[in-house]
């Protein structure tokens, strides 16, 4: 006895055959997962340290920065850092030097705002003091082609006149650039500053520029 094909069972036959044919030989699609991996890396801050980096807003003066897009923030591993004494020897109680941070690096960067400076000793680098506090100046960017610098003004009051503050000699000073958690060290023994973190501030710095 023959059996009946019906229509509807031919459809379905024939859809069998069709996914059957998707399935099967070397045209057969494959699917492919792709993952993104995201890698931050944060330098770790200077050990005995309590300073705040620095930072701050808006642009003036510099040079132009190069073809393709801003030039990137500088960082103290492309910096160098000088102190020099002012000409006209500060006022009463106070000196008055300059801050100057040059770009040793390859490539043009940008400084904006305050650097973080503060007193350094005990030959590891121990913060001695409060760091400085900032003279209300307003922020800019400078751009910093290789071989050249920014300055930022930096008073020094005389640790004899500060109450509590317990006098020693200073190392040198550790300058944070602006945003950076890495800092350049400035070897000079010329200041005394005070051992005690809750004493009056004997640095008080300005912008970059």
């Amino acid at each position: 006895m023959k059996a009946r094909v019906t229509p509807a069972l031919a459809l379905s036959i024939a859809a069998i055959g069709v996914v059957a044919g998707c399935s099967s030989g070397s045209d057969t699609a494959s699917t492919t997962t792709t993952s993104t991996v995201v890698v931050s890396s944060t330098a770790a801050a200077p050990p005995r340290s309590t300073e705040d980096p620095g930072g701050g807003s808006g642009r003036a003066g510099g040079t132009t920065a190069p073809a393709g897009g801003p030039a990137a923030a500088c960082r103290a591993g492309q910096l160098s850092g000088a102190v020099t004494a002012d000409p006209d020897g500060g006022t009463a109680g106070a000196t008055h030097s300059t801050i100057t941070l040059t770009n040793t690096g390859s490539s043009t960067c940008t400084l904006t705002g305050y650097p973080g400076v503060s007193f350094v000793g005990d030959g590891d680098g121990t913060q001695l003091g409060a760091a400085a506090r900032r003279d209300g100046s307003t922020a800019t960017t400078v751009t910093v082609d290789p071989g050249r610098s920014a300055s930022a003004a930096l008073r020094i009051a005389q640790a004899g006149a500060v109450g509590g503050c317990d006098p020693v000699r200073a190392d040198g000073l550790r300058i944070y650039p602006p945003d950076d958690r890495a800092a350049v060290f400035v070897r000079t023994t010329a200041y005394t500053a005070c051992r005690s973190t809750t004493a009056q501030p004997l640095l008080t710095v300005g912008t970059l520029r």
